[in-house]
């Protein structure tokens, strides 16, 4: 046989730096989970990174794998991001806090950011334009209320590994108690009539190091 003749494979996809540096396990701090009746789902966002990225368990509730703003933010996802573009330098943002203080609205709520350039400072600072005059003409950067956030949500196996195996998760009902393992066992058994054997599997996949995804979208099972 002709080796010559064979094709080139294709390279491999390109790693994106949010996956470039993982951990096959998550270990640390207890994640919680509120069980919704059909899954275990995740909301605060620095757990969900951390159970999303070291382990790849759970998959975002608007998304198709991760959620959005783990893709974009990695393991900063939830923290306080001090000058992010670099561009505006310590003094501008200390200026800028100064003028928020002093001419800040006391009407509505804390939600409501005025924000005023460097230009119109400096109108203001030699009397060119007044304060009030800008506040008619300037923009509100305002949070939407009605905003849906995504969320992590782990199936009925991987929350049950992440309890039970690992210990990184509790797992909470919706008046706020926590569900033992005893009990997860029988809600998830009542939902998913054969858990057991599904968990099982789930398990020997596991020992292998596999990431597991549900496989419903394919029309089937990852059993």
């Amino acid at each position: 046989m002709n080796h010559a003749l064979r094709p080139v494979p294709k390279p491999k996809k390109f790693t994106p730096p949010v996956l470039a540096n993982v951990d096959p396990l998550p270990t640390g701090p207890v994640a919680i989970g509120l069980f919704t009746g059909l899954s275990v789902e995740v909301c605060d966002p620095a757990a969900m990174a951390h159970l999303s990225l070291d382990g790849g368990f759970g998959q975002g509730t608007s998304s198709r794998s991760f959620p959005k703003v783990i893709a974009q933010s990695g393991r900063n996802v939830g923290r306080v991001r001090r000058n992010p573009s670099g561009v505006v330098h310590r003094r501008q943002v200390e200026r800028r806090r100064e003028w928020a203080g002093k001419f800040g609205s006391d009407e509505g709520s804390g939600r409501t950011v005025w924000v005023m350039e460097e230009d119109e400072e400096k109108l203001v600072e030699v009397g060119a334009v007044s304060v009030e005059e800008l506040k008619r003409n300037a923009l509100k950067v305002e949070e939407d209320p009605f905003m849906i956030r995504e969320n992590l949500s782990l199936s009925l196996e991987e929350a049950m590994f992440l309890v039970r195996e690992l210990n990184v998760l509790k797992v909470q009902s919706f008046d706020g108690s926590v569900l033992t393992e005893k009990n997860l066992v029988k809600k998830f058994a009542a939902i998913k009539k054969d858990f057991i054997p599904s968990y099982v599997a789930f398990m020997y996949l596991k020992s292998r190091n596999w990431i597991i995804r549900s496989g419903l979208k394919f029309g089937g099972d990852f059993r």
